[in-house]
């Protein structure tokens, strides 16, 4: 991701592997962040818990950019491949990147936007 202090973005995608379509959000005024709200399984629609997984100001999210190097790809995730508890690649929660965390990545593969 580029930093910086403006800019707002944001992204629907499973990012925890429950099936169900969550919001991947980026700030775009104080406190910079970006964060995901995840949607209810028992309430589909509401969104039940929300995570701030990157915070520091961004000037754009996209789901698989790592390495924040604008572009989606292999690097970003061979690094964490394994036991990762916490770690941004482990989309689906289950503290181990694998994958299933490839298959989230390989959707959103290419230059971000």
């Amino acid at each position: 991701m580029y930093t910086s202090n403006f800019g707002i973005s944001n992204n629907i995608a499973d990012m925890n592997g429950d099936g169900l379509n969550d919001i991947v959000r980026m700030t775009s005024n104080g406190p910079y962040h970006i964060g995901i709200a995840y949607n209810d399984p028992l309430n589909v629609g509401f969104f039940n818990q929300y995570d701030e997984v990157y915070t520091l100001s961004a000037y754009h999210s996209q789901i698989g950019d790592l390495d924040g190097d604008g572009n989606v790809g292999i690097n970003d995730f061979l690094a964490a491949w394994g036991p990762n508890p916490g770690h941004p690649a482990d989309f689906d929660g289950d503290d181990v990147v694998g994958i299933l965390d490839f298959l989230v990545l390989l959707a959103s593969w290419g230059p971000c936007p």
